[in-house]
C-alpha cells in the first residue's frame, strides 16, 4: 500500500519551502476520502488525510502537485475562519480550487479544476478564492435560468405535439453524440468534482481555542519556512511575487503577527483589513 510519509521527502526534494510545511502536517492513511484533503484537528494541529489508492494512479509530479495543492489550502487559510458568508458550500470549495489550480498547471490530474480551461475558460487565472467565489455565483446563475427556459420549453413542446417529442428523443442521441467531443469534461456547475476533499473544513470554527492554537502553529511553520527558503534552499515553485511578499514580511517581523501565507489569496480590499484582524 502506499505510504505517503516514506515518499513525501523525494517528491519534495525540488520544493524546500513545501517540503519545511510538509513536515510540520501529519500525514493520515484513510479510504474514507476518495483522494485526499486537510483539516484542523480539535486539538489544534494540521493534518492531510489521503486515499492510498488515489496516490498510487498518480505520477511523482502529480502527487507533488497534490501535496503543495492541499498546503496551500492551508496555507491560505481555506480551512479555518476564512469562509464566505453562506458559509462551507460547494461553490466555494470550487472556488478555492481554482485560486491554488492558477499556480499548479501541469501538476495535476485532469480532474481539477483549473482558470481558462474546459468549464472556466472565461476566468482569468492569478485571482482570489473571492473573485472566482462572486464569478461562479453568476455562472451559476445563468445555468439555472437557462434551466429554466429549456425546462419551459420542453413542456410546451409536451403539450403542442406528441410527434414532436418523439422527434426531439431522436435529435437528443445526436447531442448526446456532441457530448462525447468534450472528452469527458463537465459542461456545466453541477457535473464538477474538485481534486480533493474538503469535508473537514470548518469543523472547528465553534472552538477558539482549537483555532487559536492551529494560527500560532500556521506562524511558526511559516516563519521556519521562509527561514529555510531564504537561507539558501530555495524556493522551489513558489511564484516570484509570494517570495518577495515573504521575504519583506520576515524581514519586517510581520509574521510575529500574522498568520497568513501572505495575503495572496485575498483580495486587495481585504488584505489590510485581514492582515490587521490577525494582529489583533
Amino acid at each position: 500500500m502506499f505510504d505517503l510519509n516514506s515518499q513525501t521527502h523525494q517528491l519534495l526534494m525540488d520544493e524546500p519551502f513545501f517540503a519545511a510545511i510538509s513536515r510540520r502536517v501529519n500525514k493520515t492513511a484513510s479510504t474514507a476520502v476518495p483522494t485526499a484533503g486537510v483539516r484542523v484537528t480539535p486539538d489544534g494541529y494540521y493534518e492531510m488525510i489521503y486515499n492510498p489508492k488515489f496516490f498510487e494512479t498518480l505520477s511523482p509530479k502529480q502527487r507533488s502537485g497534490v501535496l503543495k495543492h492541499e498546503f496551500y489550502h492551508l496555507l491560505w487559510d481555506h480551512c479555518l475562519e476564512r469562509l464566505p458568508d453562506e458559509g462551507m458550500c460547494r461553490l466555494w470549495n470550487i472556488a478555492t480550487d481554482l485560486a491554488i489550480n492558477s499556480h499548479l498547471g501541469g501538476e495535476l490530474p485532469d480532474t481539477g479544476c483549473f482558470p481558462g480551461e474546459g468549464l472556466f475558460e472565461d476566468l482569468p487565472k492569478g485571482e482570489s478564492s473571492e473573485f472566482y467565489f462572486d464569478a461562479l455565483k453568476k455562472m451559476q446563475e445563468e445555468e439555472e435560468s437557462k434551466e429554466g427556459e429549456q425546462s419551459k420549453d420542453d413542456k410546451e413542446g409536451e403539450s403542442g405535439d406528441q410527434d414532436q417529442e418523439q422527434g426531439e428523443g431522436g435529435g437528443d442521441d445526436s447531442d448526446s453524440g456532441e457530448g462525447d467531443s468534450t472528452g469527458g469534461k463537465p459542461t456545466n456547475l453541477k457535473d464538477v468534482e474538485t481534486t480533493d476533499d474538503h469535508s473537514g473544513w470548518g469543523e472547528n470554527e465553534a472552538d477558539a481555542s482549537a483555532t487559536n492554537i492551529a494560527k500560532e502553529r500556521m506562524k511558526e511553520m511559516m516563519k521556519e519556512a521562509i527561514q529555510e527558503a531564504s537561507a539558501g534552499r530555495g524556493w522551489g515553485s513558489v511564484p516570484s511575487e509570494m517570495r518577495k511578499n515573504n521575504r519583506e514580511s520576515s524581514n519586517k517581523g510581520k509574521l510575529e503577527k500574522c498568520s497568513s501565507l501572505l495575503c495572496q489569496d485575498k483580495p486587495a480590499s481585504k488584505q489590510k483589513k485581514y492582515c490587521q484582524k490577525a494582529q489583533s
